[in-house]
């Protein structure tokens, strides 16, 4: 089986050219800095905005199961947070902005790619994510398909600072550095892979998360921002929404009452972008904070409409273009003279049924010994079926009966046991 070998690049924010190096730690290797410096996120809360367009149905929910195999890991205090979708696909850009999008990637070879940005201390600031729309996806395992979550689950891992594994030891870990279509064992984390992001990101050992509090600089003179998020349409408060500055430097989370408060920030200006689950991101700039002062910024958030797709149609049965068959029922009991029908089911991919298709049987010459089938052909009716009689010509032994179908790959097969 031809594999694929994911790929990421590194694209670094100081202007000196770092090369990037592995640690290897047990079963898991971890990105770090040409200094030796572990690159890795400063807080263990990072939020992703999705646009799937240009993906695969299903495509959100699939990467949400992603993100949410990650944050599972209970000895782990790292929490991957769906900051709702997004029409943006800036890709590639250092913006403070962490995005997964589809889209095309010029390098050949490559399913996905996350490009991410760090400073020269090894923290890390941003993150974007891209599956390559030059392979086709699917979120449902199809056997000819790159599968979306299983692709998602290992880029969200380089997210973490995890590196991708190449020997054939390493081949049942999500950090496996190969992928076939298909393939879903990446869905679901080894061992190793809790490990890296344990070790990475370890549990609190109290019990608690404690709330990250930024520290005046000494000689800094600092402001204060505060306000309040709220659902646009329904004038309600939201809770648990981020409110941050584009490099997340400054952060708080609203509480049950919809109120953030972020204290210490520098004086200057800014742009905050709020975010919440199910909400769509809004993003305020020219945030001026005053030294000594408290500025306030309110903001309200648009629920993210999901448009209901309208009910499939069926195109006319004539129209339908096969693409599987079934035969029911797929083994008989016969006695010597006795007889039963089978019925071919012919469809597309959407389960319409396909009228006028050819069906013929096959029947080896050991077969013809034992069974009878007839008609030689038919064609399928509107409801997609041909319908066939077998009849037995022994009382003992085994046979079987395929049938061919016009334009589909697969031959549905009857297997018949003669008795007395």
């Amino acid at each position: 089986m031809t594999k694929t070998r994911w790929n990421y690049i590194i694209p670094f924010i100081v202007i000196i050219a770092l090369n990037l190096c592995c640690l290897k730690i047990y079963g898991f290797e971890v990105s770090t800095t040409n200094s030796g410096k572990e690159i890795k996120w400063k807080k263990d809360t990072v939020t992703y905005l999705i646009n799937t367009t240009d993906g695969p149905s299903g495509s959100l929910d699939a990467l949400l199961a992603s993100m949410q195999t990650w944050t599972d890991v209970d000895t782990s205090s790292f929490t991957f947070v769906d900051g709702g979708t997004t029409s943006k696909n800036s890709h590639g850009e250092q913006d403070g902005i962490n995005i997964i999008d589809f889209g095309v990637i010029k390098d050949e070879g490559v399913l996905g790619q996350n490009s991410f940005w760090f400073y020269t201390s090894g923290e890390m600031i941003d993150s974007d994510i891209r599956f390559n729309t030059k392979n086709t996806w699917s979120t449902d395992g199809s056997s000819d398909k790159f599968d979306v979550q299983n692709v998602g689950t290992h880029e969200l891992g380089h997210s973490l600072s995890l590196e991708d594994l190449y020997d054939k030891s390493d081949s049942e870990k999500t950090m496996y550095g190969y992928g076939s279509p298909g393939d879903t064992s990446q869905r679901t984390l080894h061992q190793d892979d809790m490990d890296g992001i344990t070790y990475l990101y370890p549990a609190n050992t109290s019990g608690q998360n404690p709330t990250p509090v930024v520290l005046p600089t000494p000689g800094v003179a600092t402001g204060t921002l505060a306000g309040f998020v709220t659902d646009n349409d329904r004038r309600l408060r939201v809770a648990g929404a981020t409110v941050r500055n584009q490099s997340g430097m400054f952060t708080a989370t609203t509480g049950a009452d919809g109120y953030y408060q972020i204290d210490n920030i520098p004086a200057g200006s800014y742009t905050f972008i709020a975010l919440a689950t199910g909400y769509t991101l809004k993003t305020v700039t020219g945030v001026t904070l005053t030294a000594g002062e408290t500025a306030t910024l309110d903001f309200a958030l648009s629920a993210v409409v999901v448009p209901t797709p309208p009910p499939y149609e069926c195109p006319d049965t004539l129209e339908v273009m096969a693409t599987s068959a079934s035969v029911d029922p797929d083994t008989l009991i016969l006695s010597k003279g006795s007889s039963e029908e089978v019925t071919i089911i012919v469809t597309d991919n959407d389960g319409c049924t396909a009228e006028g298709v050819k069906v013929t049987r096959k029947l080896s010459s050991a077969n013809r010994k034992m069974i009878n089938v007839k008609p030689l052909s038919a064609k399928t009716d509107a409801s997609g079926q041909a319908t066939f009689t077998i009849r037995a010509k022994k009382d003992k032994g085994k046979a079987d009966v395929k049938f061919s179908v016009g334009g589909v790959k697969d031959k549905p097969k009857v297997k018949i046991a003669l008795t007395k």
